[in-house]
């Protein structure tokens, strides 16, 4: 976060705090992006689109952004996901809650059933703040990750089955590689 200075519509100037994206982070997701033509995604523009409506931005900015091109969702069909858990392995939640990287205890969390467990001496990044024994990282995801084709789901049980697959296909493009080398599906929870 840092601290900025904002332009009202009546020119008044006001002190604000805006996120900065690391530039390194911003530069590695760039290179994932097969199709680099500089548009933003559809769910971006929705999320804009959103937050002007609701802050009353003025329509012809809004209409701007309705007819701005965009990169359109990945088909459902190519969405990613975690592998299979090994057949016949479960965990229950409560085994699951144990699993939390302190006092000796491994380090797991679920996503959509599968049992992840983080690679002994990961570095610290965002797997550990999604782990800690989390049995809904699909929730956390979508607490995280809004999009206004789903809505903000106020429970785990909110989220239908298609906005699950694809908080997990979001997932893993944006953490995949690290995902998959630092994480591996252990169990399905039970």
């Amino acid at each position: 976060r840092i601290t900025a200075t904002a332009r009202l519509y009546n020119g008044k100037h006001i002190e604000c705090v805006v996120y900065k994206f690391n530039e390194t982070r911003l530069e590695e997701r760039r290179m994932k992006v097969a199709d680099e033509d500089g548009d933003p995604s559809e769910r971006y523009l929705e999320i804009m689109i959103e937050g002007c409506i609701h802050h009353r931005v003025k329509s012809s900015y809004i209409d701007w952004l309705k007819a701005h091109p965009r990169k359109s969702r990945t088909p459902e069909d190519q969405w990613k996901s975690y592998a299979e858990a090994p057949v016949g392995v479960t965990m229950t939640a409560k085994e699951l809650a144990i699993h939390n990287g302190k006092d000796g205890n491994r380090l797991c969390y679920a996503f959509n059933g599968k049992v992840c467990e983080v690679a002994e001496g990961c570095p610290p990044n965002v797997i550990h703040i999604m782990a800690g024994g989390n049995p809904d990282v699909a929730f956390f995801c979508a607490k995280i990750f809004y999009d206004p084709k789903y809505g903000d789901p106020a429970t785990p049980v909110a989220m239908d089955d298609e906005h699950r697959r694809c908080m997990e296909d979001y997932m893993l493009f944006l953490f995949g590689d690290e995902i998959n080398g630092l994480t591996q599906v252990i169990a399905t929870l039970i």
